[in-house]
């Protein structure tokens, strides 16, 4: 299993905090509730392993990157109850959706994300934390005494923890394959999903992040005056070069644009 990049005091400060909260259940939660906001993603560089990425946020809103592409970034109003792919590679067989949630303001929030993996176990996040099904009497495994890594069949996932014993996110990583990070606002009650590691997606990946974040999947022709057109799929929409929620110098697509253009993908 590879190691994930965090440093060896960060470890431990994780490993001693997680020792008082987590809980080990084969269907219960393995973390407190989320509490931090989400980083978002940089807009003007690729993964860190030089392919695509893409992130889910809140409300939510997207932002999704290509390896040869600048980032587009869009939101997305489902319906109450709405459960959204956001990665389906029929390749490897790994799903991830996540389910929308309203709010007594109107507003819709990403409140529990769920991964299916090839090797067919079930991790599922929400506010109260990481929960497991899938594999009869599996369950998951101590944590390492170093990196604080844990496994439940083919997916092995890190939780991190701030010194003051707050959960910061969760780093899950699908066996031999790429790395996503979940976070969360316990006052926004919502979630938020990123892709860090593309490594084992195929170039046949669907779902609002997957069908972007392939190779030559979109193409920006820039306009200048920071307006651009933006073709996938032989669809053709506009974009404008903005600051988007908490990302910097994003293509942002009209909502509706963007789901004109997803449907004829």
């Amino acid at each position: 299993m590879k190691i994930f990049a965090l440093t060896l005091a960060a470890l431990a400060s994780a490993q001693k905090n997680k020792n008082k909260n987590n809980k080990n259940n084969n269907y219960a939660p393995t973390t407190d509730a989320p509490t931090t906001e989400p980083n978002y993603p940089g807009t003007d560089a690729p993964g860190p392993y030089g392919g695509g990425a893409g992130g889910a946020y809140g409300d939510p809103h997207f932002m999704v990157k290509s390896p040869s592409q600048s980032a587009l970034c869009f939101d997305f109003n489902p319906s109450e109850g709405t459960d959204m792919n956001l990665l389906v590679d029929p390749l490897t067989a790994l799903s991830i959706s996540a389910t929308a949630k309203g709010r007594d303001n109107g507003k819709v929030f990403m409140d529990s994300i769920h991964f299916a993996s090839p090797g067919g176990a079930h991790l599922e996040f929400d506010i109260d934390g990481v929960h497991v099904a899938g594999l009869g009497d599996a369950v998951v495994t101590s944590a390492h005494p170093l990196t604080g890594a844990q496994s439940y069949g083919d997916i092995n996932f890190i939780e991190k923890w701030s010194v003051d014993g707050l959960h910061e996110h969760t780093k899950v990583q699908i066996e031999d394959g790429p790395v996503f990070i979940i976070k969360g606002n316990l006052k926004k009650e919502s979630l938020s999903f990123a892709v860090e590691d593309t490594e084992g997606i195929s170039n046949r990946s669907r779902g609002i992040i997957g069908q972007f974040i392939r190779d030559d999947s979109y193409f920006i022709a820039d306009n200048g005056d920071d307006t651009a057109t933006v073709t996938s799929g032989g669809m053709s929409v506009e974009a404008t070069r903005e600051n988007f929620h908490h990302t910097s110098n994003c293509w942002v697509i009209n909502d509706e644009d963007m789901l004109f253009m997803m449907a004829n993908l």
